[in-house]
């Protein structure tokens, strides 16, 4: 059988919601924020069944199967992994992709040199933003007075400076020994295919402020560049308000929503997303004390980023700007919400102002205020396309089909129901009337996507081991995954449990540089009971507040123990040592001293 190609698999993981797959099964409620319900393979009263959205992976304390989306239907339909593959591209309309002569593509290794030259970068320009120098000053009185944010907000989100004119970037790229590719790929340079001395390579960004945009995992993957009195004359883009790194194998704009990897951490029922214009809305939102507030990247939401919001709330609010051209670009929102199964609310924000202006002179308590009045999906079809305004019959029925051809877009036939019933009662129209005519409908087109703690069953409260600690903060911190391997030798390891041995195999797979993510790690797996480990831990909520001290402390207990052992060995070889073998002796008490002499300097993370 041909080998599916990664980037199919990528594809599924990054379209495909472990939430919606699940749904047939198991009716999943929010629970902080993962979902839980009744497991999906063995009967209960209570459920024991965890779906974490963010990382599209499930735990069933039931059964004891944990795993990603593949092995969920792997597990329910009997399938193997390829088999598991082909079920979920074709039920979610995704193209598979195959490898020619079956060798895995050279994409992983860029991937993450890629994620490295934007951490580089986003450092680069926010120590950029904070040096004493003019035009890092310039910039800050822009952050800090033109746009009325404290310096800590720019802090906090790693806010920068692309110097006007600079070769700094490029130099410390060349001095990290990152590859010409990837320096390439990464478009944060002009870098023209013949270019053999990437050190005269121009910067794509110029005299701006660079908002980094990050994806779900909070990983850099972008930047978004803001036009300033420091962008030069002579730049080619100096006349776009806004420019965006371009797409990259890491940054596809219709699949990244700005702030996600914070609003998912402050999602309830009654305080879903509220989407709005921009990532500087929502910055504002944040610091306003509204932690729920993403931004769609790119010119206009797309049906890959409400997928992506169907993985953590079942609605959202969208924050309107009160011009006709913010009405305009919601109106498009509809059909793509419907179709993803998301319910649409809409905060109308008076005309001629927007959230950055509202919320900075307001604040909360104006997002507050817009939800006394929002409007839903029907009520605001209804406003935008109808309104007050006198239509004549043919163009209040133009007006109705635009909206049937929303509502065609959920596949329940309880929620077109409702909606045809508001829509009759919102315009006063016979609902047999509506039926007549939504029946004549013809279907619109699919848009095309452009390029709590689980108390006595928190899995982490069960397992207190220094192998699991730093397998589980491992797992959730590559960066510091990495300074571990470096200092931990696999000498020290355990490995007679399950923690351990994962441990020392990924630990190995860091120190060799091999390390592709999460979710590439079938081969480490011996037994079915080291993936559902492993799944377990991926599933369990990051809960250290100081993962670098945590990871010394138990570097530190498996460093001690080790020797500890080690020290106990040589006491029994003492004791079964005839008092006539002085050369042994002697040889052992040295390898005490030596052991004495280790144990005052434990390893340490910088």
């Amino acid at each position: 059988m041909p080998r599916v190609k990664r980037s199919t698999i990528d594809t599924i993981r990054q379209q495909v919601s472990l939430v919606d797959v699940v749904g047939p099964y198991s009716n999943l409620k929010r629970a902080g924020s993962n979902y839980k319900g009744l497991s999906p393979f063995t009967q209960e009263k209570t459920p024991s069944f965890f779906v974490n959205p963010s990382k599209n992976v499930y735990t069933c304390f039931s059964s004891g199967n944990s795993g990603d989306i593949f092995h969920f239907v792997q597990q329910k339909e009997n399938l193997t992994f390829y088999e598991a593959i082909e079920v979920l591209a074709k039920r979610y309309n995704i193209k598979i992709e195959y490898e020619d002569d079956g060798t895995p593509p050279e994409k992983a290794s860029l991937r993450k040199e890629l994620f490295e030259i934007h951490e580089i970068a986003t450092e680069y320009y926010h120590q950029k933003l904070l040096e004493d120098t003019p035009e890092a000053q310039k910039m800050r009185s822009y952050w800090t007075e033109q746009r009325a944010f404290p310096l800590e907000v720019a802090v906090d989100y790693k806010i920068g400076l692309a110097p006007a004119n600079d070769a700094g970037l490029i130099r410390t790229l060349i001095e990290k020994k990152c590859s010409p590719q990837a320096i390439k790929e990464a478009g944060l340079l002009y870098v023209r295919d013949y270019d053999r001395d990437l050190s005269n390579t121009r910067p794509r960004f110029r005299g701006r402020l660079m908002i980094p945009i990050r994806d779900v995992q909070g990983r850099v993957v972008a930047f978004t560049a803001r036009q300033t009195e420091l962008t030069p004359q002579d730049d080619a883009s100096r006349e776009a308000k806004y420019i965006n790194s371009p797409e990259t194998p890491i940054f596809v704009k219709s699949y990244i929503l700005f702030n996600l990897e914070r609003a998912r951490l402050h999602l309830q029922d009654d305080n879903p997303l509220i989407f709005v214009e921009g990532q500087l809305d929502a910055i504002r939102c944040w610091h306003a004390g509204i932690k729920n507030a993403v931004a769609p990247q790119g010119t206009a939401v797309t049906d890959g980023q409400l997928s992506l919001a169907r993985r953590y709330v079942a609605h959202i609010d969208c924050l309107l700007d009160g011009d006709n051209a913010g009405q305009k670009a919601s109106m498009r929102i509809l059909p793509i919400a419907f179709k993803a199964g998301l319910e649409v609310r809409f905060l109308q924000l008076p005309a001629g102002s927007d959230p950055d202006e509202l919320l900075a002179k307001s604040g909360q308590q104006a997002i507050d205020d817009l939800r006394q009045q929002a409007m839903t999906s029907i009520q605001f079809a209804v406003h935008s396309l109808i309104g007050d305004r006198p239509l004549n019959p043919r163009q209040k029925s133009e007006a109705i089909k635009q909206i049937f051809q929303c509502i065609q877009q959920t596949d329940s036939a309880i929620v077109k129901d409702a909606y045809l019933n508001e829509l009759a009662q919102i315009t006063k129209i016979e609902r047999y009337t509506l039926d007549a005519d939504f029946a004549k409908q013809k279907p619109l087109s699919a848009p095309q996507p452009t390029t709590e703690k689980k108390g006595q069953e928190n899995f982490s409260d069960k397992l207190t081991s220094s192998e699991y600690v730093l397998l589980f903060i491992a797992l959730n911190d590559e960066e510091l995954a990495s300074k571990i391997a470096e200092q931990l030798n696999p000498e020290w390891i355990k490995t007679n449990h399950t923690e351990g041995r994962l441990l020392a195999r990924i630990m190995e797979e860091h120190r060799e540089r091999l390390w592709e993510g999460i979710n590439y790690c079938e081969h480490l797996f011996e037994d079915e009971n080291e993936r559902n480990y492993f799944y377990r831990v991926i599933n369990e909520d990051f809960f250290y507040e100081e993962p670098v001290k945590e990871a010394n402390i138990n570097l530190k207990k498996i460093f001690l123990d080790y020797f500890n052992r080690e020290r106990s060995k040589i006491d029994n070889q003492l004791l079964n040592t005839p008092k006539t073998d002085a050369a042994t002796i002697r040889e052992l008490h040295r390898k005490r001293k030596d052991i004495r002499i280790l144990i005052q300097n434990p390893p340490r993370l910088n």
